[in-house]
């Protein structure tokens, strides 16, 4: 009935009513953090109603665009950590040498 009236809007994607998804909205956490067969599969069901809707809004591009902008983030982070690493180790180095070199 709901299909001959919404057609296409309409998730094909279901999800069923379970015990563990009153419980996780309950605890206010994710369904797949529960832990029962129960959640499990309902766990199932909500991924899959969720890549539906990433897929059918078209922001599967915008989720894969925004994890490679926080990888190379990510990346630009350590370069830096490591940069700066080297740079206080070159330091210390230095001032070893320096008082190496005025204690003898």
């Amino acid at each position: 009935m709901l299909d001959d009236h919404l057609g296409s809007l309409l998730l094909r994607n279901q999800i069923g009513y379970r015990a563990s998804v009153d419980t996780a909205v309950g605890e206010m956490r994710p369904v797949w953090r529960i832990g029962s067969g129960a959640a499990r599969d309902a766990a199932a069901e909500v991924r899959g109603a969720i890549e539906e809707v990433i897929e059918r809004c078209g922001f599967r591009e915008l989720i894969q665009a925004d994890r490679e902008a926080r990888e190379k983030a990510a990346k630009a982070r350590r370069r830096s950590s490591k940069a700066s690493k080297v740079k206080k180790a070159s330091k210390r180095n230095v001032k070893t040498a320096v008082s190496e070199e005025a204690n003898s």
